[in-house]
């Protein structure tokens, strides 16, 4: 990364303009949403099984079949899902929960709905959420032909993982999937659907953009809610470390829950991670007015109880219990069109450490600021060191138009000068 301040070489200039209006104009951005209670599957994995009772007469089983793996596998592209087809069974909708099973199945299901699927159990032994079974029910009379409109077993699938709506009309997680659907490609997930299942489950880095357009009803679309924090463990004199959320985006936090290890934190403010490599998840609800019920077919109406971010928080711990080690990771998720990176870094040094997030255009740099974007040098937050931070790089920002070359750095240092000097940056992407 060239020195801060350095010129731009007038042969720049046109791509300049560019950069700066897809990178300082204002960016609509948008949220994704998980169940009220924190929880996904253990390790990412399931295995689900076929009860055939119901089916309508004439319906094409195996394309059926065929079309719920393939569902199933639109997830595991883009985030860490494993889903298995195990069989038969003779286990109804409503023992699953009893028997810790994962059943596809037929239910009359009010009109318009064609399928449905949601987790309805979990590990009661264990302080996290992991669910253990769940159900994915096609309707007996309008789901005999469900491979015709996959993407409702997409949608429906994504809730089956725990997620719930988006307010991203885009987005295969709508609130309104029956507005949104016809309109994108089949088993094709957007940029917050791919970023919200890579914050639960990890990612598997950015997707071709499937090129959607504007070809959604205007009725459909939703409020924007952006909602950016990080989560930050800030070391104290006693080896004992903190949380700290920090809000970067002058949005209200509504509540948080915190699990270390998988361990529900009730005091996060006072805790020693066990040595070794730890994980901290936090999952936070925000303020921010969710969109409006859709009264055409009586679907939607987000849950105020919902929750809008998860942020995993990895470091690595000494035998006390302190920071260990100096360490910088990006995680990039979404699509060009909706493009998302976070990055963690963690660092044994005393004392306030900036982090920086940078964008770099031939030798011109940008910095990326509590305010936003600037050629003025400056940090995203500051690190009371030593410690961790989990922190957005950017969020479902579209990419499309940037000049190629453009490159995004991030870093850390008690100054700019500093984190160049010792060389504690790395390139998240380079478009």
């Amino acid at each position: 990364m060239p020195k801060a301040g350095s010129g731009l070489p007038p042969r720049k200039l046109v791509c300049l303009i560019f950069f700066l209006a897809a990178l300082l104009a204002p960016i609509e951005a948008y949220s994704g949403v998980y169940f009220m209670s924190p929880g996904k599957w253990r390790d990412g994995r399931i295995s689900w099984r076929y009860n055939p009772a119901g089916i309508a007469p004439g319906a094409d089983e195996a394309a059926i079949l065929a079309t719920v793996q393939r569902a199933f596998d639109a997830w595991s592209a883009v985030c860490n899902i494993s889903a298995e087809y195990s069989g038969s069974t003779t286990t109804t909708l409503d023992q699953t929960s009893a028997r810790s099973e994962v059943v596809m199945g037929y239910a009359a299901l009010p009109y318009p709905q064609a399928a449905d699927a949601a987790p309805d159990s979990e590990d009661s032994a264990s302080n996290y959420t992991y669910f253990t079974s769940g159900k994915i029910r096609i309707s007996t009379s309008i789901g005999a032909a469900i491979q015709y409109n996959p993407n409702v077993l997409v949608h429906e699938i994504g809730h089956l993982l725990g997620l719930d709506h988006s307010d991203d009309p885009y987005s295969i997680m709508y609130a309104n999937p029956y507005n949104a659907m016809p309109a994108l490609a089949p088993y094709e997930l957007y940029g917050d659907d791919i970023t919200t299942c890579a914050n639960l489950y990890g990612g598997k880095g950015i997707r071709t953009d499937p090129g959607y357009g504007n070809s959604l009803p205007a009725d459909s679309k939703g409020a924007a809610a952006k909602l950016e924090i990080a989560a930050i463990v800030e070391q104290d004199g006693t080896g004992a470390h903190a949380l700290r959320l920090f809000n970067y985006s002058a949005v209200g936090i509504d509540y948080s829950n915190a699990y270390l290890d998988g361990s529900y934190a009730r005091n996060i403010k006072t805790f020693i991670p066990a040595p070794g490599d730890n994980a901290l998840e936090v999952w936070v609800k925000s303020t921010l007015p969710r969109y409006a019920i859709d009264l055409a077919h009586n679907i939607g109406g987000q849950s105020a109880r919902t929750h809008d971010l998860v942020r995993q928080l990895n470091f690595t711990a000494g035998t006390a219990g302190t920071i260990s080690g100096n360490r910088i990771d990006t995680v990039e998720s979404g699509t060009l069109a909706a493009y998302s990176a976070r990055g963690n870094i963690q660092t044994t040094a005393i004392g306030a450490q900036q982090i920086y997030v940078a964008a770099l255009l031939g030798t011109a740099i940008y910095f990326r600021t509590a305010q936003g974007w600037s050629a003025a040098v400056g940090p995203l937050l500051t690190l009371a060191a030593p410690g961790a931070v989990n922190f957005d790089i950017l969020r479902d920002f579209d990419a499309r138009a940037l000049p190629s070359g453009t490159a995004l750095y991030v870093g850390y240092g008690a100054s700019v000068d500093e984190m160049l000097a010792r060389q504690q940056f790395k390139r998240a992407h380079a478009f």
